[in-house]
């Protein structure tokens, strides 16, 4: 028997030497009249593409070139002159999900998906060569893609919408991820496109709420959206869109409810519909898509991909001639970590040379597993088989487990044909969202999944845990993946109108559904993939809080501190609130509270403890009781509603001067000081003794209600009868605020007894601004 030789083969779809004729049709750069819904084409079919998917594309401005690619996995990054359709650069490039251009910097970024770690990364890209270069950090979780993203030019930031409604801002100069809130969406509401206003800076998005589409405003810091405008019905969804800057319009294409293009322009300051339109198709198309809309700020024109086909009656497209086994299921019959089966299929070579490859063929199946793996298939079944079936057993299918074939046809004499294509396994990816799981799941297979005749896949569920096969679970609805141009369902409970309980665990299977376009297969190809469980989400914030504490009344408040580096200072703040109201907006699962702190009414606020149990706080250990408060709830699963109420304490500031003192020598009133307990001496029951008299408790309270509280400094000038400044002081170093005047002029002698002027001004340590700064003006009495 001659030695088996392994050929890596490519299979190309292409038309016999009998029609070499170009078919009419293909893809086309176009020019939009968003007003009328006309359009017209920028020049003649681009070489080589045979599909664009809508929300993978970019513009660059700067030259006026669309970048695009022309398929999902393994396919030519394509950027084309929007003025000819002249193809400037189309290299191969890996698993990019996603397009962005940075006009600013004219550089082109991306999303690369690996979906065996489970992860996305950021890169920068060379759009002449195809290489990428990964920027800072993946971002955690799911590697799959929920649709859109878009660039902020002025500030480079890439901002990418990941599931569940993560939406990340990432600054594509260091990879640092800027924010990464969770969009807040109630139930049954998604967001469908979003783009970036580069000319006010402004996030614009398209909320979807059951049928009415609303034009948003998202903070990218919180998530959280602010709807401009009532809505609209437009009837459809799941399109592209793009900004016009100068007019302040956005622009939306999508597929509607009765199979057609249109296109919505919305008024970004009222979010009102200003023009409406269907795309025409071209006459005589079987086939007639318009894809991945872009807007040229710099020309003020709108572009898009358009794709034609024309009917199939002018130009008949023959079968493709094969000389390989044809895979045509690789179907997961079994899920299990250890018992886990999966059955693959296969046709015989259509067109293998009987004097070089005499019947009957006998078959060699190998096997890799998992994407990385697959430059290392082995050979998985003893001897050389006759049926065209293989049953791969003691497998571990649980996810992320994903297996590849390739199948290898001998024939009777021993001579092997060329390896098969690879076909994978479906792998299905489940992720908890609100109230929701999101499903999303790819398969790597020579045939199509994504056709006009079969564009359904099928969504099956239960709640059985230990579902092993199709059987454990329960058709539950369908996907028109062909509509969609995405392999994805999010599962709010629509089945039976019944929604999901974050206590119970669902678990998923997924039935894809395909076909060969030019092979005599029979179809459609049905495929299964592993049953991959998981349990909703509870994104939904708690209601807001209450904050009801109550000020210092400053009329009873007596405490007599010393002001200045020996004084002790320290304040406490005790904070109450109420528990938020219970509704069915509201999450009533409690973790705790934030409580966030500021200095000032106008100054921002900081999170002190977190997640307190109990509804009061106590701050201690501040200078002053000036301090202002908000309160905010979290639930359970680390969800925080809305602030309160703002509350600010605020100080009871006071400064009094005497009317008389005596700098005799005689220790009795020898300074002008302002009031303070620094020099007396208390006895039992409140009575004191000062330098020069006892005091009893009612004399005491006095100097208490008199001392001076809450005071920054203090500028104090004396003059005499005649208006001249004989002496001034400044607090501040080794100067306290208490003034301490021994009765000598600025030259230090020793002033006249008699009557002077005074004017002090005083800084208080308040709150309000207003209140800060005080004047007092009075006369004394210097007496020796």
């Amino acid at each position: 028997m001659n030695e088996l030789k392994f050929i890596l083969l490519v299979i190309l779809f292409t038309l016999t030497s009998s029609s070499k004729a170009q078919l009419p049709g293909g893809e086309f750069v176009i020019q939009i009249d968003r007003k009328t819904g006309g359009w017209t084409k920028t020049g003649p079919p681009i070489a080589g593409i045979t599909y664009v998917y809508a929300g993978e594309r970019t513009y660059d401005e700067n030259t006026g070139t669309f970048i695009f690619p022309s398929a999902l996995i393994n396919h030519s990054l394509y950027s084309v002159n929007v003025s000819n359709d002249a193809i400037i650069n189309n290299p191969i490039i890996g698993n990019i999900i996603d397009f962005e251009y940075d006009n600013k910097s004219k550089a082109l970024y991306g999303m690369e998906s690996d979906n065996t770690a489970g992860v996305t990364s950021l890169v920068s890209i060379n759009e002449a060569t195809g290489t990428y270069q990964k920027i800072g950090n993946s971002l955690p979780g799911s590697a799959s893609y929920q649709g859109f993203g878009t660039f902020d030019s002025p500030n480079h930031t890439y901002i990418y919408l990941a599931p569940p409604n993560t939406l990340y801002s990432i600054n594509v100069t260091s990879g640092t991820i800027i924010a990464s809130p969770t969009l807040f969406l109630a139930p049954g509401e998604s967001m469908i496109a979003f783009s970036f206003d580069g000319s006010s800076g402004i996030l614009y998005g398209l909320l979807q709420s059951e049928n009415v589409f609303y034009l948003v405003t998202i903070n990218q810091a919180t998530g959280a959206s602010t709807r401009i405008g009532s809505g609209a019905n437009l009837g459809g969804g799941g399109g592209s869109s793009a900004i016009d800057e100068a007019n302040q319009q956005f622009i939306y294409l999508y597929l509607n409810s009765s199979g057609k293009y249109e296109i919505t322009t919305f008024d970004m300051k009222t979010g009102n519909v200003m023009n409406d339109a269907i795309l025409l198709p071209t006459p005589n198309t079987t086939d007639d898509n318009f894809f991945s809309l872009e807007y040229d700020n710099v020309q003020e024109r709108l572009y898009s991909i358009h794709w034609e086909f024309f009917n199939t009656s002018v130009v008949t497209i023959p079968p493709t001639v094969t000389t390989t086994p044809i895979l045509t299921n690789v179907t997961v019959d079994v899920t299990d970590a250890q018992i886990g089966q999966v059955t693959v299929r296969w046709r015989s070579p259509f067109d293998a040379n009987t004097a070089t490859f005499p019947r009957p063929f006998t078959y060699l199946v190998l096997r890799a597993e998992n994407a990385a793996a697959t430059s290392n298939f082995k050979i998985i079944n003893p001897g050389h088989l006759i049926d065209s079936t293989y049953v791969d057993t003691n497998l571990n299918t649980l996810y992320p487990a994903n297996f590849y074939y390739r199948v290898i046809a001998s024939a009777s004499n021993g001579n092997a044909t060329d390896t098969s294509a690879i076909a994978s396994s479906v792998q299905l990816n489940t992720t908890p969202t609100n109230k929701g799981i999101q499903l999303a799941w790819n398969a790597t297979v020579p045939w199509s999944n994504n056709t006009s005749q079969y564009p359904m896949h099928w969504i099956y569920r239960g709640t059985n845990t230990g579902a092993t096969k199709i059987s454990d679970l329960t058709l539950i609805d369908s996907v028109n993946v062909s509509q969609s141009s995405q392999f994805a369902y999010l599962d709010l409970g629509q089945s039976k109108s019944t929604p999901l309980l974050e206590t119970q665990t669902y678990c998923y299977a997924v039935m894809t559904q395909g076909t060969y376009e030019n092979l005599p297969t029979k179809s459609p190809i049905r495929n299964f993939s592993e049953i991959t469980c998981a349990v909703p989400a509870d994104n939904t914030p708690p209601c807001a809080t209450t904050l009801t504490m109550t000020g210092i009344d400053c009329s009873t408040y007596s405490a007599c501190p010393v002001i200045g580096p020996t004084g002790q200072r320290n304040y406490s703040n005790t904070l109450s609130w109420n528990k938020p109201p219970v509704n069915l907006n509201c999450n009533p699962n409690l973790k705790g509270y934030n409580v966030y702190a500021s200095p000032g009414v106008d100054q921002p606020f900081t999170l002190i403890p977190q997640a307190i149990t109990d509804t009061f706080f106590v701050q201690s250990n501040l200078s002053s009781f000036a301090m202002c408060y908000k309160v905010s709830a979290i639930t359970m699963k680390g969800i925080e509603g809305p602030l309160s109420n703002q509350f600010c304490f605020d100080n009871c500031p006071n400064y009094v001067l005497p009317n008389v003192f005596t700098p005799n020598g005689d220790k009795c009133n020898e300074v002008f000081s302002a009031y303070s307990l620094r020099n007396l001496q208390f006895l039992e029951g409140e009575t004191g003794i000062s330098p020069c008299e006892s005091l009893d408790s009612a004399q005491v309270e006095t100097w208490r209600k008199n001392c001076a509280r809450f005071v920054a400094g203090v500028s104090f000038h004396v003059f005499d009868r005649w208006g001249k400044e004989i002496y001034n002081y400044q607090s501040g170093g080794a100067n306290s605020i208490y003034i301490d005047w021994n009765g000598k002029d600025n030259a230090g002698n020793d002033l006249e007894a008699g009557v002077y002027y005074y004017m002090a001004n005083v800084v208080f340590e308040v709150i309000d601004t207003e209140k800060q700064n005080g004047t007092l003006k009075g006369w004394l009495m210097l007496m020796r």
